[in-house]
């Protein structure tokens, strides 16, 4: 063999190696992006999530906070089955009017009500859960808090499991993110 051709095959070596190495660190850089990106979408839902809950409770136990026009609120009995049962998420849209077949919240005394709406007379509405056997107590219009556009089964489960869970997790991952950071610049 050459001593021309020896030299020559080394340096293909070294080169593809290097290639090899660059496009492995192309990839690692890729996830360690995705990874941050997943990070940084995970932890501004959280920061959401705990605005809302802070300030719903702020709003009253018993109030149903609309930012924009609107809200959430979470099913805590069986009425309205087989429509969405305890434990659904479901998302209102405020309005002042309805008409017979939507689903609505109202107030009614001291709790948040959310039935279909079975008739209204000018001012006068009447509802019925789906599950229920009896019509509820007719109600005025301004009771009325909005109506429902949207549901998302078992996730009002896991909010009542988040309202206490996410202020500890939003502290936990911004203490973990600096305690990186600053050993990160110590390396």
């Amino acid at each position: 063999m050459a001593k021309g051709t020896k030299y020559c095959n080394m340096k293909t070596q070294a080169q593809t190696t290097t290639f090899a190495e660059n496009q492995k660190k192309k990839r690692q850089r890729k996830y360690r992006m995705k990874k941050r990106l997943t990070l940084i979408i995970v932890f501004g839902i959280l920061v959401g999530c705990s605005i809302y809950l802070l300030i719903s409770k702020q709003a009253g136990e018993n109030q149903l906070w609309m930012p924009f026009g609107y809200g959430a609120a979470n099913v805590l009995s069986g009425s309205m089955e087989p429509a969405f049962s305890a434990g659904t998420l479901l998302i209102i849209k405020e309005e002042k009017e309805t008409k017979p077949g939507e689903i609505v919240v109202y107030q009614a005394e001291e709790e948040l009500i959310v039935h279909r709406v079975i008739s209204v007379e000018g001012d006068i509405i009447v509802t019925k859960g789906d599950a229920n056997t009896v019509c509820d107590r007719p109600f005025r219009s301004d009771a009325l808090k909005g109506r429902v556009i949207a549901w998302i089964p078992y996730v009002g489960a896991i909010a009542n499991i988040l309202e206490n869970v996410v202020p500890l997790l939003t502290a936990l991952i911004l203490v973990t993110v600096v305690v990186r950071r600053i050993r990160n610049k110590e390396i």
